[in-house]
This record gives C-alpha cells, structure tokens and sequence, in this order.
C-alpha cells in the first residue's frame, strides 16, 4: 500500500459543502441547460490559526482543482468563481468566517431565478448538541460558544443559501477526514447520521417562485466512513475523482454529464481508489430533490473533442461486456440443451430395443404383430425426431459459440482502443497497442464471417427438424395410434395414447 496522507477532514460539516449547483438542468419550463449563470464561492482551508485545530494538507489543493475544472468544463466565467483558500494573497481572499459570510450575502443579491449556485468547503467540520459547524480559518473550539462566534453555523449556511433563490444548487460535502482537534488528527471521524442530516440542503418550496428546482447535496462517503486525502496525489479521493468526472470519466454517449451520471462514477471510482490505496472503504452518498438526477447535466462536451470520444469508448465497451455477457449465459443454456437430447436420444434407442424385442414375442407367439410392427416403426421415427433435434441443438450451440468468441474479441477491442485512447493523451508510444488493436480488429471481421455461416446452418437444421415432424404428423394422421403424442409428453403417457390399459406397461 502506498504511503497515506491519512488525514481527514472533519467529518461534520463537511469539507466539501460543494453546492456543485446545478451546473445546468431544467428550471423553468423551456428553459435550456445553457440559459442563466453560474456563480461558485469555494473554500479550501489548510491553515488553521487556532493551535486547538489540526491543520490538514489538500484542502487548498481541492479547492483550486475545483475551480479550474469548473471554468474549463462547467461553463463558469472566471470572474463568477470567489475563491478563498488558506494561501488566499489578499486579506479578501482570505477563509474567514467574515468573507465567507460577505460573498454568501453578496451572491443571495446576485443569483436570480434560472441561475445556478455552487458552493464548495474542503476542511473541518464539527457537531455539538447536533448544531454543526464549519470551520473557518479562525475556528475555536474550545467551547460552543466559541464556535458560535468563530464557525459558520450549519443553519446560516443554509438559510444564506436557501435565500440566493438559485434554480440550481448542488452540496459536495467532503468532511470527515481527520479529527479537528489538535493532536488528535489521526483519529477516526465517521459521518453520523446526525452530521448528515445538517448538511443536507433544503431549498426553498418551489411554489415559493414558481420554479422547477434542483437541489442535491453529495457527501464524499456514507455514514459510518470517512473522507481520505492521497498523499501521492495531493489531492482527496472525492475532488480528484470528482474533477476527472467532469473533465472527461462521466459523460453518457451524448456528450452530457449528468449528476447521476457523476454520483456512479464517484461511488465506482472513489470507493475502489480508497480500498486499493488507504485499505479503507469511501463510498459518495447523494441526497436529491427535484425533476430527476438524470435530466441535470452537470456539463457538455464539444461532440468532435477527445472527451466525447472516449464517451463513445466507454458506451461502445459497456455494450461489449452486455453482450459477451448475454452470449455467455446462452451458451450455458444451449449446453444444457445437448445434455438433455443426449438423454431423450438413450431413452429413444431403449425404446426401439424394447419395440424389437416385443415384435420378436409377437411373431413367435403366432400373435398379429401389425400393432407391434407400427409400435416399433414409431420408435424409430421417434428416434430419428430426436437425432435430428440434437443436431440442431448441436449446430445452435457451435454458432453462440462462435458469437460469444467474436463478442468476447470485440470486447478486448474496446478495452484496447480504451487503453490507447488514455496513452495517446499522455503522449505515450503506443504502437505496440495499435498494432494489437490492428490484429484484433481483424479478429473481429473473421469471427463475425464464421458466426454468420454457423448462424445460417443452425437455421437450416431448424428447418429440416420442423419438415420431419410434418412428415411424421401427415404419417401417422388417421392411424388406429390416434394424435401423434408429442416428445415431450412423459412414456407414461405415450403408452396410454399409443394403447389405453396398462396389461403390457412392464415391455415400456
């Protein structure tokens, strides 16, 4: 395992109040994504002033990936993003409870109907007598009352926000990392039920202006776990993972990055970052309210950028695995298939053995054998029936193989032209790869030409089966044997039609 920052930001209140605002999304009826403003207040502090909090390492570091991720990607106008951080040059730029206070007040003067909000703290957060704070650079907490006038509270947060009057707001809450108080930093700080619960955003009724609201707030883990920094990094599992999302990881075959869309790629991504690298589990927690997380496009792609193109890799690969997926459980079915004709072929063959042996009986006996004859001469059409039956089952079962072999390549295509993708963004040599991705490509085209010549010889033996059994249902239409009994109907049964009375059952 690599070397851990195993700090963690103060569960409570949350590092990451990002209020990711809705980038985009509907509000008011006809009004597209790309209609009103965006406006961000981030806040990363790393420095703290009061010895009684543990400083942290990336929150600073977030804060500032935040923003650039979300001028490139977000469609936010560099002059729109107030960003205050522990390295702020400008007393104005500054964590403080004062400035923090100010640009929320500010904002609620700004922001209109149909725009959209985000608001983002990466540090400390704390619950006392389930009142939570943030803390700001100035935090104490030796008392609540020190905290009251030192912390912005949970509800003020919530009311300045809640009186904005954003269309669209989004909370990123990444809190709980280390333990705030000083010298206690390597403790846990789980998310309690308790600090979630004041952390969730509760906008304004939407009849209150007449407005299709989107509201989401989203904690970097669940309840119960924390929110890990990476060292190597320097950057925490849930901003960096939630910058690559935007950037490139979560968009849909359209090019739209929606809040759903971001939420699975977070919980996929962060969760399995923080088991591999903190041996810790991390899962994202959304908490939404409005028309629907996946009609909130958090960002668009240019269709003809590289971005695009690797949604289209990641949508091409999912239908890959589906279908090799599906190729694989219908393979096993046909499987079973053969067993089960191989074993109605052995019943078969006994049953003419058993035929053979009663027309001997009969001809010996000086008995009319035309009923022992007609028996046997059924078993033996029967016979042929199922042989040819498992022929086709065989000749199924060699064309869904040769499909899932070519699903399976075409599969390692994807992933291969995936790879690729990634490496030529790093500028790494990849003719190794492409010649790989050549080969396979070739692969594909044979296996699809061998997969159509299995698909039409199965049809055709469905073919030649469905003429038999018309052939044996013209043959025995009219005879003293009445309806021809179907293969599937039990031996008990096909005695009873062929011969009502059980006198000669034992010869079955």
């Amino acid at each position: 395992m690599k070397v851990m920052s195993a700090r963690f930001r103060k569960c409570v209140v949350g590092a990451s109040f990002f209020f990711l605002a809705v980038f985009s999304g509907p509000a008011i009826a006809n009004v597209p994504w790309e209609a009103g403003e965006r406006y961000a207040l981030i806040v990363g502090i790393n420095d703290y002033q009061n010895d009684s909090v543990t400083d942290l390492n990336c929150a600073t570091s977030d804060a500032k990936l935040l923003k650039e991720t979300l001028v490139k990607k977000g469609d936010f106008s560099e002059e729109n993003i107030f960003l205050l951080t522990s390295d702020g040059t400008g007393e104005s730029d500054r964590p403080s409870l004062t400035n923090i206070v100010f640009r929320l007040e500010w904002l609620r003067e700004v922001v209109g109907p149909g725009d959209t909000l985000v608001f983002y703290f990466a540090g400390h957060g704390v619950s006392i007598d389930s009142e939570t704070f943030l803390l700001t650079e100035e935090a104490d907490q030796r008392s609540r009352g020190t905290l009251m006038i030192s912390s912005l509270r949970g509800s003020v947060l919530n009311e300045l926000l809640k009186s904005a009057g954003a269309q669209n707001t989004l909370v990123l809450l990444d809190a709980c990392r280390n333990d705030p108080t000083a010298g206690r930093g390597d403790k846990s700080n789980t998310l309690s039920p308790t600090l979630a619960r004041g952390l969730v955003f509760e906008p304004l009724p939407a009849a209150a202006q007449g407005l299709e609201r989107n509201t989401a707030t989203v904690f970097a883990c669940s309840e119960g776990e924390r929110s890990w920094e990476w060292g190597d990094k320097k950057q925490g599992f849930f901003t960096y993972f939630l910058a690559e999302a935007l950037q490139k990881g979560a968009y849909d075959g359209d090019g739209n990055a929606t809040l759903q869309g971001l939420v699975g790629y977070l919980r996929e991504k962060v969760n399995s970052a923080a088991i591999r690298e903190a041996n810790q589990p991390q899962t994202p927690m959304l908490r939404y309210e409005g028309p629907g997380a996946e009609r909130w496009i958090l960002a668009k792609s240019d269709p003809t950028s590289p971005t695009n193109n690797l949604a289209v890799l990641n949508k091409a690969q999912l239908i890959a695995r589906t279908e090799a997926a599906e190729l694989e459980a219908r393979r096993s079915k046909e499987a079973l298939s053969i067993a089960q004709g191989e074993k109605v072929v052995a019943e078969a063959e006994k049953e003419i053995l058993v035929k053979q042996d009663a027309l001997k009986r009969a001809k010996d006996s000086g008995r009319d054998v035309k009923r022992a004859e007609d028996e046997l001469e059924f078993a033996q059409d029967n016979l042929k029936l199922a042989r040819e039956d498992q022929s086709a089952n065989g000749q199924r079962a060699a064309s869904t193989d040769n499909l899932f072999q070519r699903a399976k390549t075409q599969a390692l295509a994807v992933d291969t032209a995936k790879t690729l993708y990634g490496l030529q963004e790093q500028n790494a040599d990849v003719s190794a790869l492409e010649k790989q991705l050549v080969e396979l490509r070739g692969q594909v085209a044979t296996s699809e030409k061998a997969a159509k010549t299995a698909v039409e010889r199965a049809v055709r033996a469905e073919q030649q089966v469905a003429k038999l059994e018309m052939e044996l249902a013209a043959k025995w239409e009219g005879r003293a044997l009445g309806k021809r009994p179907t293969r599937r109907m039990r031996r008990e049964d096909l005695w009873n039609v062929v011969n009502p009375g059980a006198e000669e059952a034992d010869s079955l």
